[in-house]
């Protein structure tokens, strides 16, 4: 019980300072102000509001209503009300109920400030079991009923009811690694109960996620290395260390998504789909995460970016991807002659002092810049990037023209690097991130493979078989002389092969 206690505390206290993080970059922006008067300012017309909702009480005129909401979102500077889950939504809501006294009552009492969660859970599937009964396909779409309740709650009693903004949504979910509920009453509880742990001022939860939103920052704190320390030290405790492997996972895809588009303008080259660390990690009995990883690779090129951060410190830099036999070893030497300030090469496995800062298959290396944990609170890592990338473009650019040169008649590597055999793993892990498949679906595959020597994926047209065989082709066979496509003609039949 006390490991559990104490696991809780922690995970708090992370949850915490990464927030923290945020909401100090927030405030130091020169417009915060600013920002804090879009978010927060439609408040002083909140009086106009209530009456409307107070007169569609008094009159039952569900049309009047939806004009008079309609016009308010339009003229009091309420970016996003007027969309899909505020005023659209009650329009859907009018035009197919078909119990318009129903609807009335719903809202009239939705709309009003609930005393409690219980209260405010009610009211939620009240509304949400009017839909069910009404809607046709997907509208209206009772996922929008969280937001339009919470809007005219979060006007009323904003330190109680914060808003359910979209954006507000995915801030919290990954300063905390929760994926809130497809119930819309669960979802919006929960929503509540989260930022209630992270902050007191729920105004000011709602600023500084108005601010991620719009801006987009990518920010790195010590709080990340202090999280992979967490999740090493106890990495053989699946369910201690589950919930710190989903925060590390989803802060790697978001930087991945994040700085794809910053990063190809850096290098002025195109990339391919980015590469993330998912919550888990390993093969047959994965385990949660204990790092943050995520690979950027030059399209068509033995060039990739990489950004690492683990229970030592942070890097930023490149590495080699594996396109020929040798090319580590070529990859290398163009890496030490460049003497690009700051950089230095780092051994995936070990460095020398016998510091274990990178984690990988045997034999690899990466070259950039190492960070220290103190070097990481409050730091930029799109500008970062950007940075390093530019720094790194005159070496690209000579390690890509390398690569379309014959490669040296002994390519060996010493030591067996570069074999299929030291990093299959690692490049099966690779693939199962790039397609968003657990890797035990590729593991599967791959035991089909060495047992019938062939396998067969079935299912509708577009849904990515041909892609995922594609990218297993290349992780099982990266010299693509030993991989091929055939594609037949879509008129040929079974027939054609069996008669």
């Amino acid at each position: 019980m006390a490991n559990g206690t104490d696991d809780h505390s922690r995970e708090i206290e992370f949850r915490r300072r990464w927030y923290e993080a945020h909401c100090r970059r927030a405030k130091a922006e020169p417009d915060y102000e600013e920002i804090f008067a879009r978010r927060l300012g439609f408040r002083a017309r909140a009086a106009e509001v209530f009456p409307m909702r107070d007169r569609l009480a008094a009159d039952g005129d569900l049309d009047r209503f939806r004009e008079d909401l309609h016009s308010w979102g339009r003229n009091s500077g309420v970016v996003g009300f007027n969309g899909p889950s505020g005023s659209g939504f009650v329009n859907t809501l009018v035009k197919r109920t078909d119990d318009r006294a129903e609807l009335v009552r719903l809202l009239t009492d939705g709309l009003t400030a609930p005393s409690d969660h219980s209260a405010a859970r009610s009211k939620i599937e009240a509304l949400v079991e009017h839909i069910e009964r009404i809607r046709t396909g997907g509208h209206p779409a009772p996922g929008h009923v969280p937001f339009l309740l919470s809007f005219f709650w979060g006007m009323d009693e904003s330190h109680r009811w914060p808003i359910l903004w979209p954006g507000a949504r995915k801030f919290l979910e990954l300063m905390t690694g929760q994926e809130l509920s497809e119930l819309p009453a669960d979802r919006y509880l929960r929503f509540v109960d989260l930022i209630g742990e992270l902050d007191d001022d729920s105004d000011r939860f709602l600023v500084s996620a108005y601010w991620w939103d719009q801006r987009r920052p990518v920010l790195l704190d010590s709080v990340l290395v202090d999280r992979c320390a967490f999740g090493i030290g106890h990495g053989g405790d699946y369910e201690r260390t589950r919930g710190n492997g989903k925060v590390l996972g989803g802060i790697s895809q978001h930087i991945s998504q994040e700085l794809a588009d910053d990063l190809e303008e850096a290098v002025g080259r195109q990339l391919s789909s980015p590469q993330y660390g998912g919550p888990t990690w390993g093969k047959g009995s994965p385990v949660p995460r204990p790092t943050i990883w995520t690979r950027w690779r030059l399209k068509g090129q033995g060039v990739a970016f990489q950004v690492y951060i683990n229970h030592l410190g942070a890097f930023i830099g490149i590495e080699p991807a594996l396109i020929r036999r040798g090319w580590y070893t070529e990859f290398r030497q163009v890496a030490a002659a460049a003497k690009i300030k700051d950089f230095r090469i780092l051994q995936v496995d070990h460095v020398p002092g016998g510091d274990k800062k990178l984690v990988g298959a045997r034999g690899e290396y990466i070259y950039g810049r190492w960070y220290e944990p103190d070097q990481l609170d409050g730091l930029d890592l799109r500008a970062e990037v950007k940075k390093v990338a530019t720094a790194a473009k005159p070496v690209i650019e000579d390690l890509i023209k390398l690569s379309k040169e014959p490669p040296p008649e002994n390519g060996e590597e010493p030591n067996g690097l570069d074999s299929p055999e030291t990093s299959l793993d690692v490049r099966i892990d690779e693939a199962a991130a790039e397609l968003l498949v657990a890797r035990s679906f590729l593991d599967d595959i791959v035991s089909l493979l060495e047992d019938k020597r062939q396998v067969i994926l079935y299912g509708p047209p577009g849904t990515g078989k041909t892609y995922l065989a594609k990218r297993l082709a290349e992780a099982l066979a990266p010299d693509s002389g030993f991989r091929g496509l055939v594609q037949f003609h879509p008129s040929t039949s079974y027939e054609d092969f069996f008669e």
